[in-house]
């Protein structure tokens, strides 16, 4: 009976390898459907676009990923917690309880957004857009983490096409009149695909969704599992855009355009490293006794060291190749921010390890030091010495290592 035990913990672990690894391919092909179509956009838009118009793309874009988790707590991250210990009927109450509480924090907390931005957004329907889009996002991240949890990869595909296929239709419309092509319009492409599948996804009976509001009680365990993720999530945020924001102050848009350029070219890298912890949380969360994780991260993390090397020349070819000489001159800054992204890559392995053992309180730590660490660098490497987007990317990479090794040494003193 021992050998037989051994030998089907044997059978579970390679079953579950398997299962990882289809998951992954998966994961890997539904990323490239989500960001082929913002890669496209930027990438197409600079033969159409004015690099200040691109600038201002990018701010506006910057601005939306700012208000996200300071209206929207990480909800997702709590509907992983619950999905696979709650019964069906509980998790529905739980999962619409939080978008009750995303109700309350966009009407209470806009008003004070406002007030700090609006010296960035001239228009107020603009700012009001953005406000509202910050519920169906939540709504559609939701709907994804538990289609994500369920194993529904034909319903996760579906979503993922019909944004892409709206955002492209969107950009197609703006780039045929020349009047169009400014900047406001093109964040137009990437907030209303985000609104009409939102509500589509809310508004369809069958998905069970509803705004409830929670008794003190939960609200309370609502709060302190998910309200720690909002400085984590800040600080990510932070540490993908606070160089931009610097750079912006100290260059001008049309440098700040550039960047942005080059800096998607990270976002197959960042889509990778995301799809990974797509196919990774769910088996973790569920059952991580017949899985040995430690060997799997070795192996994944040598292999994507190897595949980012290879796609850096594959890129830098493209950029001598066929983009314009103000882009391509700049292509050194790929090796910082490729470094970034392969520290970015580490660091989201630690997360489902703080939402396994319901300690992301312990998230705090990390977001005081990274706040801390990406003002300063910020300020030495792109005001201080002046070093433009060079100086960016650096900041960039040292913002990921530093959050990496923040987590690590958490996870090492509270959750061993």
């Amino acid at each position: 009976m021992k050998y037989l035990s051994i030998l089907i913990n044997i059978l579970k672990g390679k079953r579950s390898f398997n299962e990882i690894s289809k998951d992954l391919v998966f994961y890997s092909a539904l990323g490239v459907i989500d960001k082929i179509t913002p890669f496209l956009i930027l990438n197409i838009a600079v033969f159409f676009f004015k690099d200040s118009e691109l600038g201002v793309y990018t701010l506006l874009l910057i601005i939306f990923t700012l208000i996200l988790p300071l209206m929207s707590i990480e909800v997702n991250r709590f509907v992983e917690s619950i999905y696979f210990n709650e019964k069906k009927h509980l998790y529905y109450q739980k999962r619409n309880e939080l978008l009750g509480v995303l109700f309350i924090l966009g009407i209470t907390i806009s008003p004070l957004i406002y007030i700090f931005i609006s010296g960035y957004i001239d228009s107020f329907f603009l700012f009001s857009l953005m406000v509202i889009s910050v519920f169906p996002f939540k709504i559609k991240e939701i709907f994804t983490t538990e289609l994500r949890c369920g194993r529904d990869k034909k319903t996760i595909t579906k979503i993922s096409i019909i944004t892409s296929l709206l955002r492209l239709i969107g950009f197609i419309l703006i780039s045929i009149n020349e009047e169009t092509r400014t900047g406001f319009y093109l964040i137009l492409t990437f907030l209303i695909p985000i609104n009409i599948v939102g509500f589509y996804i809310f508004f369809n009976k069958k998905n069970n969704f509803a705004i409830k509001f929670s008794n003190c009680k939960n609200l309370k365990k609502i709060l302190i599992f998910c309200l720690p993720f909002v400085p984590y999530t800040f600080s990510g945020v932070l540490q993908n855009q606070l160089d931009k924001i610097f750079l912006t102050n100290q260059t001008s848009l049309s440098m700040l355009g550039i960047y942005a350029i080059l800096f998607s070219f990270g976002m197959p890298l960042k889509f990778l490293s995301n799809s990974f912890t797509q196919a990774w949380t769910p088996h973790f969360l569920d059952n991580s006794k017949n899985y040995n994780f430690n060997s799997l991260k070795r192996n994944y993390f040598i292999l994507f060291l190897i595949f980012i090397i290879i796609y850096y020349f594959i890129v830098k070819f493209i950029l001598d190749k066929y983009y314009p000489i103000k882009v391509s001159e700049h292509h050194i800054i790929l090796i910082p921010l490729f470094i970034g992204f392969y520290f970015r890559s580490i660091k989201q392995i630690e997360i489902p390890n703080f939402i396994k053992l319901n300690k992301t309180s312990k998230l705090l730590y990390e977001f005081f030091i990274t706040l801390l660490c990406s003002v300063s660098f910020s300020y030495l490497f792109i005001m201080k010495f002046e070093l433009g987007i060079v100086g960016a990317s650096i900041v960039f990479s040292l913002n990921q290592l530093v959050s990496l090794l923040t987590l690590s040494i958490i996870r090492k003193w509270h959750l061993s």
